[in-house]
């Protein structure tokens, strides 16, 4: 057989697996999953206000990517995993900067806020009037 042969097999059996455990999970009938093309389907699903969506499954079998020689890099999904991994951990990152910045400008405005207040109270009463309080 051939590679692409071998990878179609795979793929036809991946689709007939998953369409029946999805299925059995979602509670519907393998006849309502929806075969989109020889690797897609979508299934039917509610939302939680009860709202029906479809999810669309995509199965490929990856070689890689083209070497130049003629073949093929191996497709490495540890290696991608880890690059998605860290770039979760990145955009956290970034969205906690965001978050500490928000709440360190919210606190000098308060700060401000209060600092306008009290100089506030000092025009109103009077400097002297402070100065010569208690006397």
């Amino acid at each position: 057989m051939s590679k692409a042969e071998l990878e179609n097999g795979i793929r036809v059996e991946a689709i007939d697996t998953l369409t029946k455990a999805v299925a059995e999970h979602y509670g519907i009938g393998v006849d309502e999953i929806c075969i989109l093309s020889a690797s897609e389907f979508a299934i039917p699903v509610l939302d939680a206000d009860r709202n029906e969506s479809w999810v669309k499954v995509s199965v490929t079998v990856p070689r890689g990517t083209r070497n130049g020689n003629g073949g093929y890099t191996p497709y490495n999904p540890y290696g991608i995993a880890k690059d998605y991994a860290q770039e979760l951990a990145d955009r956290q990152a970034k969205q906690d900067a965001r978050e500490a910045k928000k709440k360190a400008d919210a606190e000098a405005r308060a700060a401000k806020k209060a600092a306008k207040q009290t100089i506030k109270e000092l025009n109103k009463k009077g400097l002297k009037a402070m100065i010569h309080e208690g006397e």
